[in-house]
């Protein structure tokens, strides 16, 4: 008798199931590398707009790097 095969959802798989030992998928992933320097983000990466004069005291990131407003 062959191994029970078991789903996700931890029951048995009753309907026929076929395993092929080719690989499929994405031949290429591509990713964007541009990344908008425009703008005030917090650390975690969240939009604050274009000041950081409204903004209270604290630490964000403008053009890419890391000021720290008093």
């Amino acid at each position: 008798m062959p191994p029970l095969l078991r789903g996700n959802d931890g029951k048995a798989v009753t309907s026929e199931v076929v395993i092929v030992p080719e690989a499929t998928g994405i031949a290429h992933p591509t990713t964007d590398t541009s990344t908008p320097k425009d703008g005030v983000y917090t650390l975690d990466g969240v939009y604050l707009g274009t000041h950081v004069e409204s903004l209270p005291r604290g630490v964000y990131i403008v053009g890419g790097k890391k000021i720290v407003k008093n």
